[in-house]
């Protein structure tokens, strides 16, 4: 109940009548008239009883007493005060209740502002992704219906997309969306795209599987040798070279004329040297000044030798770090040498759509080492993980007909 509410019910309550002494106990015949009688008691606990809220409560409270209508005067303000510090304390704790749930409410503004904005601030990744979320990245399907005003992809076209999708904004022009990250991606047996990242594949030769074992990790390698301009003739080492990442810009800087090196185990190197690279193993450390170009997707302990490794005016690129983030190094290194260093995660539209050239004349093919219906994803990602195969994994829905 409201103070107010609680005022205006004693405004129109009946007039008090008179109480009477019995035997040393105090006979009320109104709950008003007990009010009075012990006011002068209430009003001694000065600041408590000064409180408007505290007077509503005691005479809430007189009320609720008055019904027992014989009470030792003693044992009845005894009661009331007691009862009082237990109202005052439960209003207390009441308030407190209410400013945690307000901030509360504030964190939970502030992180939803956070989430939103996150794309918009220059100098912040995409972020951690929400959940639920169906994950997958790479795609290779055809248009099975259309979304209302889309006139750019045909019904029944083989069409992919890109996987990292750029969304500027006035706070961040190369923001980005990455499909299975930002919305749902892949891993299912119907996935919607916006249009406008759609590329028609109708005509390459490449298979399904092929093809759908390409947007991410070629889009990514075709992205960091364009960064990072490699050019024919230039001599270039990439680490991780026998992954998804690796192979692909293997495969693509060589396709540009390149003399490639890839740095992987010794027991994966078979699917490097065939598409045309030398090998390294990874525990070697390479030779100083005898690189244009890195491609690195690895980082961790060896990120200094690596970047030892380039001639002056060398440039490295960079779109991962499977063996760690943190990494140590000589600056002295880096200005004395001229050298660039360039991080790859936006992808302009225009490299995504050199790829699809690419694609549609299937001037190279893909390693896929295994492919797997779509139930079987978690034995899919545990031989992902454990790093068992080269080049990728494909995953297939029941529908397909790749």
């Amino acid at each position: 109940m409201t103070p107010n509410a609680t005022t205006a019910n004693r405004g129109s309550s009946a007039t008090p009548q008179p109480s009477k002494k019995s035997q040393g106990r105090l006979i009320l015949q109104d709950p008003l008239a007990f009010e009075q009688a012990i006011q002068p008691s209430l009003r001694s606990s000065a600041e408590i009883a000064a409180q408007p809220a505290a007077e509503t409560l005691d005479r809430e409270k007189a009320r609720e007493i008055w019904e027992s209508l014989s009470l030792e005067p003693q044992d009845a303000e005894q009661r009331l005060s007691e009862r009082k510090r237990l109202l005052l304390r439960a209003e207390n704790l009441s308030k407190e209740a209410v400013l945690a749930k307000a901030q509360i409410a504030d964190l939970q503004t502030q992180l939803a502002k956070a989430d939103q904005q996150r794309f918009h601030h220059p100098a912040v990744y995409a972020g951690a992704m929400g959940f639920p979320r169906i994950q997958g990245g790479d795609l290779c399907g055809r248009g099975v219906a259309l979304g209302a005003g889309v006139t750019d992809v045909a019904l029944g076209a083989r069409v992919t997309c890109s996987t990292c999708q750029p969304e500027p904004n006035p706070g961040n022009p190369l923001a980005i969306s990455v499909i299975g990250s930002e919305y749902d991606g892949a891993f299912a047996q119907y996935c919607v795209v916006p249009s406008r990242y759609l590329y028609d594949v109708t005509a390459s030769p490449l298979s399904d599987i092929e093809i759908g074992a390409m947007p991410c990790a070629y889009g990514t390698a075709f992205n960091l040798i364009s960064r990072a301009a490699v050019a024919v003739g230039e001599r270039v080492l990439v680490t991780g070279a026998s992954g998804g990442v690796g192979l692909a810009v293997v495969q693509l800087a060589l396709l540009r004329g390149a003399d490639v090196t890839g740095q992987c185990s010794l027991g994966k190197s078979h699917v490097v040297r065939a598409a045309g690279g030398a090998v390294i193993d990874r525990d070697t450390v390479p030779a100083p000044h005898s690189f244009d170009v890195v491609i690195d997707v690895v980082g961790g302990p060896g990120w200094q030798d690596r970047l030892a490794a380039l001639r002056p005016g060398g440039r490295y690129a960079t779109s991962g770090a499977v063996a760690g983030p943190m990494v140590t190094g000589d600056l002295r290194t880096v200005y004395l040498n001229d050298l660039t260093l360039l991080g790859c995660t936006h992808q302009p539209r225009e490299v995504f759509a050199g790829l699809v050239t690419i694609i549609n004349a299937a001037r190279i093919r893909p390693v896929v080492s295994k492919t797997y219906p779509l139930r079987d994803i978690a034995r899919a990602q545990a031989d992902l993980a454990a790093g068992r195969y080269p080049g990728k994994l494909v995953l297939i829905p029941s529908e397909s007909d790749a």
